[in-house]
């Protein structure tokens, strides 16, 4: 259903940051091999229990074989990720204002006080029925 719609939209866009850094770091990288590069890395990544740092790198590399040229890839499109990920945190920083939760302000408004009486003359009557 839709989680695979998802997913896919996921790996296709991690296939096409392999490819876009590989034309910025001249490495030569076919779309079928961005795709098996994507797969590796995101399935990876999500399946690592230690957490993503250093182990779809090292997967992603081992299934390709070790080559200088890939290491390069590879991590510059981690270094990336990092990048979004670190502007999508600050955006959801900005977005839900912990703040407010650090500071341990009252998200609520207070109520106003009792408002103040109306004024009077100096008789002692109110002003409104002269």
């Amino acid at each position: 259903g839709l989680g695979f719609i998802v997913r896919f939209f996921d790996i296709a866009l991690v296939a096409v940051r392999f490819l876009i850094v590989a034309s910025i770091l001249g490495v030569e990288l076919s779309p079928e091999k961005a795709l098996v590069a994507a797969c590796v890395y995101f399935v990876v990544g999500a399946a690592a229990p230690t957490g993503t740092a250093g182990v779809r790198e090292g997967a992603t590399l081992g299934a390709f074989g070790f080559d200088e040229s890939m290491l390069a890839l590879i991590l510059a499109v981690s270094a990336a990720d990092v990048i979004a990920a670190g502007l999508g945190t600050v955006a959801g920083l900005v977005w839900l204002r912990p703040d407010r939760i650090l500071a341990q302000r009252d998200p609520t408004p207070s109520t106003p006080a009792t408002p103040p009486p109306p004024p009077t003359t100096a008789a002692g009557g109110s002003r409104e029925g002269d």
